[in-house]
């Protein structure tokens, strides 16, 4: 579990005033779980994944993670356990070919050339990349650079995973290949803490967190969230239509049952009004 107790961040503006980011966050993220934290622009989300991992220390409050005090775990330690992935997949990527990015990840866990060969393999097939292995980065498509950004994380075995607007960069393919990866590694058991802006990120989470201003504002389910169409505009979450559309029908009387967020959805339940 990583567990935030009244975490809250500052920091100095051009004129040395202190500007906030974070106020007094209390969060429990279960093992396993997929934690989607939404919220507009500037709300915090970013910095919030960042004291995550341990790239900023928070200016007051504790971030544990099972059980232990993040100022206390071990750098090495720490980056076998929890990363984070940012927007842009280029940010990450260090090496020119395929393989030898992958490759480098390992080089820090004392295996022989054998043994990342094989973990650079098994990666790449579960990629559905092999034919990729020696290629340059740059012959890539944009979902395969962050594919291969995020496979360079869980290739050291972590267990949590960090992705802040992973697919912000992407098309319409590349985001559903990312999205596909994701929802794949949190099946395999991984522990997944999304940074969202768009609801088709939301969709797989268990625990949907609402960062505003740098404070927790609400928390709850994924239908829930579906409950409250006026709350995520003001998140920063573009609503769908098909969402807006089954508020006002269920505003005007019309006994639509949720889980609806698709035309299928839709369809369906208004199938089962019938006489």
């Amino acid at each position: 579990m990583i567990s935030l107790q009244r975490v809250s961040h500052f920091y100095s503006g051009p004129c040395g005033q202190k500007i906030s980011a974070l106020e007094d966050v209390n969060l429990n993220i279960p093992r396993g779980s997929f934690t989607a934290i939404v919220g507009p622009n500037n709300s915090g989300k970013s910095t919030l994944g960042q004291i995550m991992v341990g790239l900023l220390s928070p200016s007051s409050g504790q971030v544990l993670i099972e059980g232990l005090d993040l100022a206390h775990w071990d750098h090495n330690l720490l980056t076998r356990t929890i990363g984070l992935i940012f927007s842009n997949p280029e940010d990450q990527i260090v090496f020119p070919i395929v393989e030898d990015d992958l490759a480098f990840s390992l080089e820090s866990l004392a295996m022989d050339t054998l043994q990342i060969e094989k973990k650079v393999a098994d990666i790449l097939k579960f990629l559905d990349m092999e034919e990729y292995r020696h290629c340059s980065i740059h012959q890539l498509s944009g979902g395969q650079k962050q594919k291969l950004a995020i496979a360079a994380m869980v290739i050291r075995g972590l267990r949590y995973l960090v992705l802040d607007e992973p697919i912000s960069h992407l098309d319409a393919k590349g985001r559903e290949e990312v999205l596909t990866l994701i929802k794949s590694l949190h099946q395999a058991g991984g522990t997944i803490i999304y940074l969202a802006q768009r609801f088709e990120e939301l969709v797989m989470s268990d625990l949907v967190v609402a960062l505003v201003s740098g404070r927790v504002v609400w928390q709850g389910s994924f239908l829930e969230l579906l409950e409250r169409p006026e709350d995520m505009a003001q998140w920063g979450i573009e609503v769908p239509p098909i969402v807006r559309l089954v508020k006002i029908l269920q505003d005007k009387g019309l006994a639509v049952a949720h889980p609806i967020y698709t035309v299928d959805h839709l369809i369906a339940a208004l199938e089962k009004l019938k006489p």
